[in-house]
């Protein structure tokens, strides 16, 4: 026990984390175990639409069989929840809740350590630690059986990883490994090597290893992918990389009737007579279009409508980009209360000032941590500019790192689809740059109040001795005389 309690202590002191902060660190997890703890056995939710296809998708994999149409959206988190099923021997949902409980706090341990790499003020790190515990969608989403908590996981255990002193001979294929499972629960994270090898290259300026870190991490991630690409070709006859709805949400997303950002069913979006006709040659009377392996057959024809209506109409297309942000970052947290907290009706919402308080709060921090993101963005555009222009500098990661985070999911989002709940991966940095931004505005503040003091100080007259005073006034007293003395008389 002594000598397990010696081998932690010499890990925390590598860290360079003081024993104060230590225990602070560890309040911090506790409050935010309890707080998660506490809502996932107390406030009550329903799976519904992703969330419950997800669920039946995981009992299939806890029995032992690979469910056709799985793929259609991501074979990641139903895996995942099988695994949860498959060990606790039965379907309870709240097995799933429990699972996600440890990819929560595994998240939180993570954030510490990425924040103790990107800063040395350990105040920072320890304050954007406590933002994260205490963040309401990062508790709420404990309950919630979808891909929030084990894809936010990957992220946070890909940053660590780069961040992390390690030959990068064992950290870049593990990051590839990490990398290639978010890619199959969230299919936008097959980008990540190319983002990952450009933060190595603005803040280290090593081209080489850049390179070394796209490769490496991009094959680790296809040795992932691979058994999703067979069993796509097994099931569909198909080659399919990984996931093949990417082209209906940019049809739903992207077309004439489309005035809001939002997702919209089908039998809203009015279609051509050339398309309607494509879609009966294949047995398919819009808009009732099959899901799932049904959809597969139909992914080329939904994606060249897609391409052809952005290509035509680009200025709607910003648009709609713009609003789709706006929907994800700043219109207000509901996803909490409609995905978390569905269970509640709004009548015992309204009757509890502590679920008022927690929604409200849950409004507000999505708000300003994705002000604090978007500041972050364009500091580090400045900065990165700068950087260029004088060869060899190297950006800070404290504003590399949640710009470029920042910057790919602002994209990502503007081009495909926007809810408040695809934010839930981002404001673990933004959360870091909230705070970092804070201790910057402090800088800034008392260097204001220095500069302002320096001026108006006025240097005051050296004090004279009694002694001095005497040795001025006494020359003048005998000059007078003399001159008294020459006056004639």
């Amino acid at each position: 026990m002594r000598e397990r309690g010696a081998s932690a202590l010499a890990m925390v002191q590598r860290l360079g984390v003081a024993p104060a902060q230590a225990a602070a660190l560890a309040a911090i997890g506790a409050v935010g175990l309890a707080l998660r703890l506490l809502w996932l056995l107390l406030i009550p939710n329903t799976p519904f639409s992703d969330f419950l296809s997800d669920q039946q998708f995981a009992r299939r994999f806890a029995s032992g069989v690979f469910p056709q149409g799985v793929t259609f959206q991501g074979a990641g988190y139903p895996l995942t929840l099988g695994l949860a099923f498959r060990l606790a021997g039965s379907s309870d949902p709240l097995a799933g809740k429990l699972e996600n409980l440890l990819f929560s706090m595994a998240t939180l341990a993570l954030c510490a350590y990425i924040f103790w790499r990107l800063t040395p003020r350990r105040w920072v790190a320890i304050a954007a630690t406590a933002v994260v515990a205490l963040l309401p969608a990062y508790i709420a989403y404990t309950s919630v059986l979808g891909t929030e908590s084990v894809f936010t996981c990957c992220l946070a255990a890909t940053l660590a990883l780069q961040l992390a002193r390690w030959d990068w001979r064992l950290r870049y294929p593990l990051m590839g490994l990490v990398i290639g499972y978010g890619a199959i629960t969230k299919p936008y994270f097959l980008v990540y090597p190319a983002v990952a090898a450009l933060l190595l290259w603005l803040t280290e300026r090593d081209t080489r290893q850049a390179a070394r870190l796209l490769a490496i991490a991009t094959l680790g991630m296809l040795v992932v992918i691979a058994p999703i690409t067979w069993e796509n070709y097994i099931q569909l006859h198909r080659f399919i990389l990984n996931t093949y709805n990417g082209s209906f949400v940019l049809f739903v997303n992207s077309n004439s009737d489309n005035t809001t950002g939002a997702w919209m069913p089908l039998s809203a979006i009015h279609i051509s007579p050339a398309f309607r006709q494509q879609l009966l040659q294949r047995g398919v009377r819009y808009p009732a279009v099959p899901g799932n392996q049904g959809y597969a057959p139909l992914d080329d024809l939904f994606m060249a409508q897609a391409r052809q209506w952005i290509i035509t109409h680009p200025v709607q297309f910003a648009h709609l980009g713009v609003l789709r942000v706006r929907n994800t970052f700043f219109n207000g947290a509901w996803d909490v209360r409609g995905y978390a907290a569905d269970g509640l009706t709004n009548q015992q919402v309204a009757a509890s000032l502590p679920l008022r308080a927690f929604f409200r709060l849950a409004d507000l921090a999505l708000k300003w941590l994705s002000v604090a993101g978007f500041i972050a963005v364009a500091l580090g555009m400045g900065q990165a500019l700068w950087s260029l222009a004088r060869r060899g500098r190297r950006m800070t990661p404290a504003i590399a790192y949640p710009a470029a985070l920042g910057a790919y999911f602002f994209a990502l989002f503007f081009a495909t689809e926007g809810q408040p709940r695809y934010a839930f991966p981002a404001l673990l940095l933004f959360a870091f740059a909230f705070v970092y931004l804070l201790s910057l505005l402090g800088d800034g503040g008392r260097w204001l109040a220095a500069q302002r003091a320096s001026r108006a100080r006025v240097p005051a007259p050296a004090p004279q001795s009694a002694l001095e005073v005497e040795t001025i006034k006494v020359p003048r007293v005998r000059a007078a005389s003399r001159v008294a003395n020459r006056s004639p008389r």
